[in-house]
């Protein structure tokens, strides 16, 4: 009885036989496998990220929402003695606010341990940042600003001077704006303020895509992420040079971690679009506002920013400071206190002469 396959076609079709069976069946399951092996490693990162920054202040809930901030005065004693040393005026709190890629430990060592000599201080994580909840993928500048405002009423804060860098400039508007008896100066260090021309790199689009951003953010960003903060911190201070000990004490590795992540990919993919509404608005602004901007900063340029807020605000204060990048606030440091400090002098002097009159 003659073969109905000859040895040569009996061999093709084996062969191809398991050349579908390896496609269909065995790489999705080396993939899967692959996939599920970074996943569990990235965790495991997060993990570890966590336990070396665990949270470092209080948390307070606004409207279901979770926020984590630094507080300088831990007991009423405390707020009376700077009271005392302001001829028994009360100095405004002072709320710094970070920027994008980190939390409020960017503060933590150094103007949150300077202003506290002389007023009380607080320092947020802004929504989705550190360890503070956002409840929306997208929390625009102005949503921030009302939680922050609702934070500060709950602490009992009746005015205060926000002092925002880069992306949080726009959070420093935000509040100037919509809460103006409470927000009653503003300071914007290398602030981020008007719509500019342009995307964000590709892994920041990538990561605001639904369901593929995300599973980018759980599998590659903490593994790829902690690999090029060094790199990418170099270019947000130059030309100036990282501060020794920079990476560690401000827990920028928080950043890396996947919701802090998609959190700061919605506020830099959706900023600019958003502020092209605020703009219209900046013209109404009665507040002190001071500027403080970095010659070489190209992250936030000066002349997109703060030169076309000089130009509409008869009260802003524009300050450079030369040769410097976009952080001047760890970079030029003693620079940048006595900026605010000259500020803030100014503004309590014009408090204390307008009481006199009356």
């Amino acid at each position: 009885m003659p073969d109905l396959y000859p040895a040569d076609t009996l061999s093709r079709l084996c062969q191809n036989h398991l050349m579908k069976t390896l496609i269909t069946v065995v790489l999705p399951v080396l993939l899967v496998f692959a996939v599920a092996s970074l996943f569990l490693y990235s965790r495991s990162i997060t993990d570890d990220i966590e336990r070396q920054y665990p949270p470092a202040g209080q948390f307070i809930s606004v409207d279901g929402t979770q926020l984590h901030y630094l507080d300088s005065d831990h007991d009423s004693t405390q707020r009376a003695i700077k009271k005392n040393d302001n001829n028994g005026q009360a100095s405004p709190v002072l709320v710094l606010l970070h920027g994008a890629s980190t939390s409020a430990l960017d503060f933590r060592h150094n103007l949150f341990e300077s202003l506290s000599q002389n007023a009380r201080v607080l320092a947020f994580d802004r929504p989705g940042h550190g360890y503070s909840e956002r409840p929306l993928k997208w929390t625009n500048p102005a949503m921030q600003a009302q939680l922050i405002a609702k934070a500060l009423e709950q602490l009992g804060v009746q005015e205060s001077v926000w002092i925002g860098h880069s992306w949080a400039g726009s959070v420093v508007m935000a509040g100037m704006l919509n809460h103006p008896s409470l927000v009653v100066a503003g300071v914007s260090i290398a602030g981020a303020s008007h719509p500019w021309i342009g995307k964000p790199v590709w892994h920041v689009r990538l990561a605001s895509l639904p369901v593929l951003g995300s599973l980018f953010s759980h599998v590659a960003v903490p593994i790829a992420g902690r690999a090029s903060i060094p790199a990418a911190v170099k270019g947000v201070f130059s030309p100036d040079a990282v501060p020794q000990d920079y990476i560690e004490q401000t827990g920028v590795l928080l950043s890396v971690r996947p919701k802090a992540f998609m959190s700061n990919a919605a506020d830099r993919n959706y900023l600019s679009a958003w502020l092209e509404g605020q703009v219209d608005r900046y013209p109404s602004l009665s507040q002190p506002l001071l500027l403080i901007t970095a010659s070489e900063d190209t992250i936030v340029p000066s002349w997109n920013h703060a030169e076309r807020l000089v130009k509409i605000l008869d009260n802003a204060n524009w300050q450079v400071l030369d040769n410097a990048g976009h952080a001047p606030h760890h970079s030029r440091r003693t620079e940048v206190q006595a900026l605010i400090d000259d500020f803030i002098a100014r503004y309590r002097a014009a408090v204390e002469a307008a009481v006199s009159i009356r």
